[in-house]
């Protein structure tokens, strides 16, 4: 885990994320209804294209690069950064997608305070998404997590 600065938002952002679901959910399992166990081990913060097309490599997790808004005065001398943040989630099994993607949920929800203990505050649930595609002889069930949340900062002062 990183504290975010301004000189390297994206990725100190980018790297808090991963990190968080990372050391959550590495090596996690679920187990669909016939009894099936699935592990997440492949994590990324790209589009997976070296790993879509194999099935053996599902389930797979994204954390995408996170999106900026304006800024905005905060207090006199602070300003804060409106962010947002999509987790995609890929899996071969629509029932294993869903198990994954509570867990996925449930690890950012309990993250809070390590999240802003390094300046990522205000974190909230802004949407999820769900979708299904057909790459080569696999069908992919994807599913997306997108949140919303400010970086504060002291503003540089200038005159």
């Amino acid at each position: 885990m990183t504290v975010v600065s301004k000189s390297t938002l994206i990725e100190n952002i980018l790297e808090n994320f991963y990190d968080v679901i990372k050391s959550e959910l590495n090596e996690s399992t679920v187990t669909d209804t016939s009894g099936k166990t699935y592990t997440l081990s492949n994590f990324t913060s790209s589009f997976p294209d070296k790993y879509i097309d194999e099935k053996n490599t599902y389930p797979i997790l994204v954390v995408e690069s996170p999106d900026l808004e304006t800024a905005e005065q905060f207090t006199l001398s602070k300003e804060k950064i409106p962010m947002t943040i999509t987790i995609d989630f890929y899996a071969t099994n629509a029932e294993v997608a869903d198990k994954f993607f509570s867990k996925i949920i449930d690890t950012i929800e309990t993250s809070r305070d390590t999240l802003a203990d390094n300046k990522i505050n205000q974190i909230k649930l802004l949407s999820t998404d769900k979708d299904s595609f057909q790459r080569k002889q696999i069908k992919v069930h994807l599913r997306s997590v997108t949140y919303s949340f400010e970086f504060r900062y002291t503003r540089t002062r200038s005159f």
